[in-house]
């Protein structure tokens, strides 16, 4: 009997059906799927379910809910569920889908050998459980046909026994013919015979003279021992009251075999009532006692079988309707002929009615909710009308003070015309769940204006961050940029030492700009790592060079050491600020150290990972102040800020950017003995990390501007400050550039619509028109009249990276961030008089 099994497969996301079905496909078995719990229900009532694989995480309805409702269904309770989840993995949500009726729960990602072992295992239940229904079906048949035979049997001996009453010494010809054998033996412990038919060969084994006149054995050495009395006392006590014996014995042939059989006989008697013989017939009926105890096996199977199924019906009931009880499901049925419908127990208790009320649909109308009792009714009206399903949820009402919620589901059943019959269905109290998803869509509510107004002050804090970084870095360019050509001219001594202390200060407070700025870039979570290739070695080398002045003016010794074994290959991350967080490690180590060395480390391990040390002699920190120091604005203690300065952003900012990079810094440091600060963080080889492809930068950026290779540049200045524009009028005071100044946007463009500039200095930020949008306008003047562009270097006074990004974007060639230094100023300039091929 060949038996195909239906596996329905339930996910609301069509690529986890189309996976699990193709995963599926190897098994002889038809794929149902469903991409809702109401969508499974409905399957698991229309097919006969061998196996249902269920996720947990679904709208509307999850996991769990349809499998509490597959088995509070009497059709479809003995469905096997496995759940599969890549969501919920934790022993709660897996109790729960044991709870709820599930053989197995498996998590995400999937094993797929492990979860065709169990379909395979769950399929072949099914099938053994069909098989044995078939069984069942067949014996039954056979018994029915067995026993017909055995009548029929039964018939035809007592015909036979008739005709040999009747014919017995007449007819030698029919006797010969007979099944069994014929005898005519005394009555006495051997049963000695005096005649036997052939039949006796076939019976026995033993040829017929073998037994006349107990010539080799007697009959009764034939007779089983143990039914040897039972034979004697059979065939007395016939006599005795002058009737025909009939009995049933067992006799062993000559091969051993044993055989059952069927003997029927009386006494013969002469004139005077003396009993000259017996005569008789013994027929083979061991296929017939064979049957019977086969029967017997199989009546007592099915006795056993009909007890076991009855007690799990009645456990099965019990279960179903403490299940129903428990999910507050209750079950309906409305009989279309009858017009008669009949409510569950709990269906009266989730209604909050007593039993003995007559259930009606204008009584169930009562307690749905004012405002939904209308869809409730066309709904219903829908169900037994057009037999349209009924799926949907309803507020109702016990009392004044108590909305509940009320889930319903329906289908209308039709007999083998067609024709309508009745209609069945459940409802189900899901208040908590409703209360939970009213109060989840509150809370969602919430959190979304929560997101709202936090990324309103997110975007408030970004521009509020830019305009400050403009504000203060405008006329920190004059300030600086003033102090630089001050400390050209000459001074005294006096007014050295006081231009030195203004540049000092404006240093101290551009680097506390630039720490604050990336304080906030970090917390508003703006921060953004580059991934781009680069040399380690190189990122130290220079850094030590760069500060090896700041050492020596201390009498300290700044030395490097690269381990051995750290190959000296090209790794992937983001140089910048690898850079910024060593720059600020070595430079707090050269601040803190009175007398002694520096020394900044670095191992490669394996080749995903550096650990960089940066290890003094300096003051050291006390071990109760080794955790507070990467906190924003917090050094080791008071006194370190009097006597040393700074305003305890760095370790916080280097800290972060660690973070951020995958690592973690560590801090090893002893009072006046000296600190080690440590971090790891993953630099993989560029050629394992890019397989062979090389990374690039998130924002490219021109390094050097275009060369014209010409000694004299044409230059426009565009800037609305006049601090700004005098400041780079005097940097090119001694230079042979000639310089034309506008004060905004449209003054620029005007100028450039009259003649053509080698070079424009473009501020972005001015009244009017500012520098974005002059460039764009500069540029498609450009593009209209076929001239050559003309190099645009933006100066901006913002720090932030989305800057960088929009001046580029307008058209920009390079990016100067103020406060513009005269040095940087001339090497670029120097840059585009160059010759292109040098």
């Amino acid at each position: 009997m060949s038996i195909r099994p239906n596996i329905l497969i339930v996910d609301d996301k069509p690529n986890n059906l189309t996976a699990l079905s193709a995963l599926l496909e190897p098994f002889d078995a038809t794929i149902l799927e469903a991409n809702s719990g109401n969508e499974a229900l409905r399957l698991t009532l229309q097919h006969d379910i061998a196996l249902m694989l269920l996720d947990v995480d679904m709208p509307d309805m999850d996991g769990y809910e349809v499998a509490s409702m597959v088995k509070a269904v009497e059709q479809t309770w003995d469905i096997p569920i496995i759940f599969i989840t890549a969501a919920f993995k934790d022993e709660f949500h897996r109790l729960k889908g044991y709870q709820s009726g599930a053989v197995d729960y498996i998590e995400k990602p999937i094993d797929d050998r492990i979860l065709k072992s169990k379909v395979d295992i769950f399929l072949n239940l099914y099938t053994a459980r069909q098989e044995v229904i078939h069984l069942n079906q067949t014996l039954e048949q056979r018994v029915q046909d067995r026993t017909q035979a055995i009548q029929k049997i039964n018939n035809a001996l007592e015909i036979t026994l008739k005709e040999l009453e009747e014919q017995q010494r007449r007819q030698d010809t029919l006797i010969a013919n007979l099944s069994g054998m014929v005898y005519r033996c005394a009555n006495d412990s051997n049963w000695t015979m005096e005649f036997i038919s052939d039949g006796c060969l076939e019976l026995t084994g033993h040829a017929a003279q073998d037994l006349i006149d107990n010539h080799t054995l007697s009959f009764n050495d034939l007779i089983v021992s143990e039914d040897q009395q039972h034979v004697w006392e059979t065939v007395q006590k016939a006599i005795e009251q002058k009737l025909p014996f009939e009995m049933v014995y067992r006799i062993r042939c000559n091969n051993q075999r044993i055989k059952w059989v069927w003997e029927k006989g009386r006494a013969v008697v002469d004139d005077k009532g003396n009993i000259v013989a017996l005569e008789g017939l013994i027929t083979d009926i061991t296929q017939q006692k064979e049957t019977e105890a086969e029967l017997e096996r199989h009546q007592q199977q099915l006795t056993q079988l009909v007890a076991e199924k009855t007690a799990h019906l009645v456990e099965s009931e019990q279960r179903l309707a403490e299940a129903q009880k428990i999910a507050k499901l209750g079950n309906w049925e409305f009989d279309m002929k009858t017009n008669k419908l009949t409510w569950s127990e709990e269906t009266y208790h989730v209604l909050g009615y007593s039993p003995q009320i007559t259930a009606t649909t204008d009584l169930f109308l009562t307690r749905i909710y004012d405002q939904d009792r209308d869809r409730v009714k066309d709904a219903l009206d829908a169900l037994y009308r057009q037999g349209t399903q009924l799926e949907l949820e309803s507020r109702y009402q016990i009392d004044v003070d108590d909305i509940r919620c009320l889930h319903m589901i329906g289908k209308r059943e039709e007999d083998a015309q067609g024709k309508p019959v009745r209609t069945v269905g459940v409802v189900q109290d899901i208040t908590d769940r409703w209360k939970v998803q009213q109060e989840r869509k509150r809370a969602e509510k919430a959190l979304f204006q929560a997101k709202e107004q936090a990324e309103k002050a997110n975007l408030a804090k970004s521009e509020f961050l830019a305009a400050m970084s403009h504000d203060i870095r405008t006329p920190m360019n004059a300030v600086l940029g003033m102090g630089e050509l001050l400390n050209d001219t000459s001074l005294t001594p006096s007014q050295s030492k006081f231009v030195k202390t203004i540049n000092q200060a404006g240093e101290v407070l551009l680097a506390l700009i630039n720490d604050i700025l990336d304080l906030s870039k970090i917390e508003a979570g703006q921060l953004e790592l580059e991934k781009t290739r680069f040399q380690v070695d190189d990122i130290i080398i220079n850094l030590t060079e760069m500060l090896s002045l700041d050492a020596q003016n201390k009498g300290l010794s700044l030395s490097t050491l690269i381990k051995p074994q750290t190959p000296l290959k090209p790794v992937v991350g983001d140089p910048e600020r690898l850079r910024q967080v060593l720059l600020n490690l070595i430079g707090n180590a050269l601040k803190f150290t009175e007398s002694g060395e520096v020394t900044v480390s670095v191992v490669q391990n394996g080749e995903d990972s550096c650990t960089f040390s940066v290890i003094d002699t300096g003051i050291g920190i006390a071990e109760d102040r080794q955790q507070l120091i990467f906190q924003p604005f917090t050094q080791a203690e008071a006194s370190t800020t009097r006597r040393f300065g700074g305003t305890g952003l760095g370790l916080s900012i280097c800290n972060q950017l660690v973070k951020a990079m995958g690592g973690r810094m560590t801090v090893d440091s002893r009072p006046n003995q000296g600190s080690a600060f440590s971090f790891t963080i993953p630099l993989p080889y560029s050629d394992h990390a890019t397989n062979g492809q090389l990374p690039t930068r998130s924002a490219p950026m021109p390094h050097k501007p275009p060369a014209l290779g010409i000694d004299t540049l044409s230059i426009l200045l565009v800037d609305d400050s006049e601090d700004n524009r005098m400041l780079i009028r005097a940097f090119l005071n001694n230079t042979p550039h000639r310089i034309t100044c506008a004060e905004n946007g449209i003054e620029a463009v005007n100028f450039c619509k009259k003649e053509h500039f080698d070079l424009i200095l473009m501020d972005v930020q001015m009244p009017i028109m500012d520098g974005y949008e002059a460039t764009r306008t500069i540029r498609s003047l450009e593009k209209q009249t076929n001239q050559k562009p003309t190099i645009i270097i933006a100066l901006t006074a913002h720090a932030m990276k989305e800057v960088t990004h929009r001046v580029i974007a307008a058209g920009c060639d390079l990016h100067l961030a103020k406060p513009i230094r005269k040095a940087r100023l001339m090497e670029t300039l120097d840059q585009i008089c160059s010759d292109s091929d040098n």
